[in-house]
């Protein structure tokens, strides 16, 4: 299997965990469990938990102008469904996407 490339331009950790809030305002920690590139875009799979059967979750990372920081939206569902396979054939996962 190929190396994956986990690093930013500047050369930081890509995986690892961040925090996101949810819809009620509460800390989330999400842990990213793999990346991928498609047309130049980048996506993660992240996860809520370390342990198995937790949730998948897909974000596309968009630069910030002037920021070494990445906004992470959320995928339309057109994007979910495509991203959501390849993520499935690519990643070592035991959780549902």
């Amino acid at each position: 299997m190929e190396e994956k490339d986990r690093r930013d331009n500047a050369g930081e950790e890509l995986y690892g965990e961040f925090v996101v809030q949810d819809e009620d305002g509460n800390d989330v920690t999400l842990y990213i469990v793999d990346m991928t590139k498609i047309n130049g875009t980048d996506y993660i799979l992240a996860t809520d938990t370390q342990e198995d059967g937790g949730a998948g979750l897909i974000f596309k990372m968009t630069p910030l102008e002037d920021s070494d920081e990445v906004l992470l939206d959320n995928v339309s569902e057109d994007e979910y469904e495509y991203i959501s396979k390849v993520f499935a054939e690519t990643a070592e996962v035991n959780f549902e996407i």
